[in-house]
């Protein structure tokens, strides 16, 4: 008899993902969205709601499951982000008690807040710096605690910057134009991070999670991490344009971006300086040493990949 997982989230980026890695892995699958897919094959079963919806519809989503991978979440709308990340979540663990083996939860490295410099493992103090960033954690919260209560297994999965194929990216898009132009420059001295995962390889680990007894009970960062240089370089040779050599000094872009960065338009707001110059790396290597981790796609072919996408659609629109 196949396992049973349950997936929530199951039309957002990730759970597409994740869903056909489970079918793969011989589960039946069972997803709880508002829409209904376009199509998905026999292994999978449609319950229409979601987390705040009919409390018998999510009874029987979940009732009986081997895993239950709670991937919805709501990053960009400011009145939904507690009510679905937080009370979704607390409404789900109190029909899941004892119904459900294992939850996998995807959460996010964004607990940790936004640290400049260092390594970040799964012991680091939670510090939470934007109302999507603090629901995560007061979600994982929530579930550590159900979890102690013996309501079912966890496993947390905190992945890094998430990309790939199909996932709208306003930053790598970003950068990526700016780099084919000719009008992309490094700011302050070498060795800034790019913590970019592959969605493939997200799913993966999720999926080991959910297989793998060691993980119960656990907490796993997944991170790639590769220097900022490495990326442009990666983003430079998938364009067909030269590397860019630029660097300009920290003090002084940080002086513009704070002054200019919120006029609408601006290029260098103070997020994206911060994301071009932090020196922060996300420790994984507990999922590797305890699941047999190991990445399937490296930054420079998940670029690739991303332009001969990008370029194939715009020949396609033309």
């Amino acid at each position: 008899m196949r396992p049973i997982a349950c997936v929530t989230g199951a039309s957002g980026f990730i759970g597409r993902h994740l869903v056909g890695e489970l079918i793969d892995a011989g589960y039946c699958v069972r997803v709880l969205s508002r829409k209904a897919p376009d199509s998905y094959p026999d292994e999978v079963s449609f319950f229409r709601g979601d987390l705040s919806g009919c409390e018998d519809i999510l009874i029987k989503f979940v009732d009986q499951a081997d895993v239950l991978f709670n991937c919805a979440g709501e990053i960009q709308n400011i009145d939904k982000i507690k009510q679905v990340n937080v009370d979704g979540t607390r409404r789900l663990i109190d029909v899941a008690r004892g119904r459900v083996r294992r939850w996998v939860q995807l959460s996010s490295i964004g607990v940790y807040g936004q640290p400049r410099y260092g390594l970040v493992d799964e012991f680091y103090t939670l510090n939470p710096s934007n109302p999507y960033e603090h629901s995560k954690a007061v979600a994982d919260q929530l579930l550590l605690q159900a979890a102690e209560g013996n309501a079912f297994e966890l496993a947390i999965l905190r992945p890094s910057n998430v990309y790939g194929i199909g996932m709208r990216s306003a930053y790598l898009d970003n950068l990526r134009r700016m780099v084919r132009n000719r009008l992309f420059f490094f700011i302050g001295p070498p060795g800034a991070s790019a913590t970019f995962v592959h969605v493939i390889d997200v799913a993966r680990a999720l999926l080991l999670c959910a297989d793998n007894p060691k993980a119960a009970g656990r907490i796993y960062n997944l991170s790639g991490n590769d220097t900022f240089e490495h990326l442009i370089d990666c983003v430079a040779r998938a364009e067909c344009v030269s590397v860019p050599g630029y660097r300009l000094p920290y003090a002084a872009m940080k002086f513009i971006a704070s002054s200019l960065g919120r006029i609408p338009g601006f290029p260098l707001t103070p997020t994206r300086l911060h994301s071009m110059t932090t020196r922060v790396y996300y420790d994984s290597s507990r999922i590797v040493l305890e699941l047999g981790y190991s990445p399937m796609m490296d930054l420079a072919r998940g670029i690739v990949q991303i332009s001969m996408n990008s370029k194939v659609i715009k020949s396609y629109v033309e």
